[in-house]
């Protein structure tokens, strides 16, 4: 090895141990966040951390009755949704008239409200609705809009807002409807040191059904471990990321006196950056228009309505229609 080290890692001493793994986490790093290839002014962003993803909004639960006594909710006939025991700060109780965040999860059948002062008799109907959704571990930020699902082709696009237009919003209609806006805010707090930082999501209106939604989201990976042995990337990345541990273990501990071995990271990026923009740049980003008012370009499906396609005319006729 480059490091001198048994290729025996039950061998290593336990400041070897250490070595090995901070040179990994900083060539993933190196690798994963670089910096801009010679010529480029930003950094690349890999295809590969941006993913696709679905989540699906929770429909308002009515089912049974509850009592509320100094903030103490008790339901009769039903339990209450699992959403509410993985993080009841997720979900908000309506019950005569009024709003309350939920502050905590004691049973099935028993929660908390943030206002203990809250008081409800036996048989009260109530709505208890969800209000943030945590987003996936590896989440490091939004990449454009949220989408409904193939079973809702008719909605429009869901909006990112900021969190503080949600809240105004909410303050002159706080009624659950389909969703038209979103807005993503860290979680209060760090759940652990391996999952560390936490982002939840918000609606506007406060979903009312069972939405299906696809968005597509940037990744931030998580390290190499016994639990998550391989890299992202797939085959053209891995003698990047070769390149790039030995180029960190020759600063870490043998100060840097190889700078061929920078040069080969840098070369080997390179072609990686190359490949991946030749592989999942799309050929055309589309039409240069805005399709809330400038609907003539649309194809029409007859049978649905729907607009599915945008052309670009040519002296008013569309090319080989």
């Amino acid at each position: 090895m480059e490091v001198g080290y048994d290729r025996d890692p039950d061998n290593w001493t336990t400041q070897q141990t250490a070595d090995v793994d901070h040179i990994i986490r900083q060539a993933l790093r190196s690798v994963y966040r670089p910096a801009p290839i010679p010529g480029a002014n930003l950094s690349h962003e890999w295809s590969f951390l941006r993913p696709v993803t679905t989540i699906t909004t929770t429909a308002l639960y009515t089912t049974g009755t509850v009592t509320v006594a100094s903030g103490v909710v008790t339901l009769a006939t039903g339990t209450w949704p699992s959403y509410v025991s993985e993080d009841a700060t997720q979900a908000e109780l309506v019950v005569g008239g009024s709003t309350y965040p939920v502050a905590s999860y004691q049973s099935s059948t028993q929660i908390t409200l943030l206002d203990t002062s809250v008081t409800a008799a036996a048989g009260s109907s109530y709505t208890l609705r969800r209000v943030w959704y945590l987003l996936p571990d590896d989440f490091a930020g939004i990449n454009g809009p949220i989408t409904y699902d193939s079973d809702f082709t008719r909605y429009q696009g869901i909006e990112e807002r900021s969190e503080a237009d949600i809240r105004v919003a909410r303050q002159n209609d706080n009624t659950a409807n389909k969703p038209f806006y979103f807005a993503i805010v860290p979680k209060a707090e760090v759940e652990s040191t391996v999952e560390g930082q936490r982002w939840r999501l918000t609606f506007h209106p406060i979903p009312d059904a069972a939405y299906v939604l696809r968005y597509r989201y940037n990744r931030s990976p998580e390290t190499i471990n016994d639990a998550n042995p391989y890299p992202l990337g797939g085959e053209v990345l891995g003698e990047v990321i070769l390149s790039a541990c030995l180029w960190e273990a020759n600063k870490r501990l043998d100060d840097g006196n190889k700078p061929t071995l920078k040069q080969e990271f840098v070369e080997r990026l390179v072609a990686a950056v190359h490949h991946d923009r030749r592989q999942f740049t799309p050929d055309s980003l589309g039409a240069n228009s805005d399709p809330n008012t400038n609907t003539d370009n649309y194809m029409v499906d007859q049978g649905t309505g729907r607009r599915d396609f945008y052309y670009v005319k040519v002296n008013g006729v569309i090319p080989g229609k």
